[in-house]
């Protein structure tokens, strides 16, 4: 079975599975994907919002559902998230249609929010509009890699895949080492 084989019959739960667990970096691979015409791009975005969707739903059930254990207390307990928390009790809507879209927000934003008086419905409504634009803006981002690549290197999915392949990885690798190395940096620590 080759790789546009694989692609093609597990790519769909594979993009679930990335975008419900890191998101941006996957669901622009789907929009790649969707380009080389390995998936149908409709499906890509589906699945792209549905996993987000999902994410931010669990996220903000585990927060009001655990909010008093010690990982959710240990996460509050940040001094970033005490200006979060801030943000939080002003604007719980506001907050809660655009934590998917700040940086380090996608699973702090649902557990912060998950400890204010916000009903779960009304953050569910907001959380599925953002879902739907983060998804669609992440796809077609890959969608317009992917043609960029095209016009750089040629046509033949032999040449697009690798370099989509090493762009996602570096795309994952930078993402992770900002996470480990980025915030230590900004707090002295």
């Amino acid at each position: 079975m080759s790789l546009d084989d694989l692609i093609t019959h597990y790519g769909l739960i594979a993009l679930f599975v990335g975008c419900f667990f890191e998101g941006e970096t996957v669901a622009i691979a789907g929009g790649v994907m969707a380009h080389r015409h390995l998936l149908v791009l409709w499906q890509v975005v589906v699945v792209v919002v549905g996993a987000a969707f999902l994410a931010d739903m669990t996220a903000f059930v585990v927060g009001r559902r655990f909010s008093d254990s010690a990982l959710v207390r240990k996460v509050l307990a940040r001094p970033a998230v005490a200006r979060v928390m801030t943000q939080v009790e002003a604007h719980p809507r506001k907050l809660a249609s655009l934590f998917r879209f700040i940086p380090g927000m996608r699973i702090l934003g649902p557990i912060a929010l998950a400890q204010s008086p916000l009903p779960a419905k009304v953050f569910a409504l907001h959380a599925a509009v953002s879902a739907m634009i983060w998804g669609i803006i992440s796809t077609v981002v890959g969608h317009a890699v992917a043609e960029v690549l095209v016009r750089v290197v040629g046509e033949e999915k032999h040449k697009i895949l690798p370099i989509a392949a090493a762009i996602l990885l570096v795309g994952i690798v930078a993402h992770l080492v900002w996470r480990r190395y980025g915030k230590r940096g900004r707090h002295g620590g």
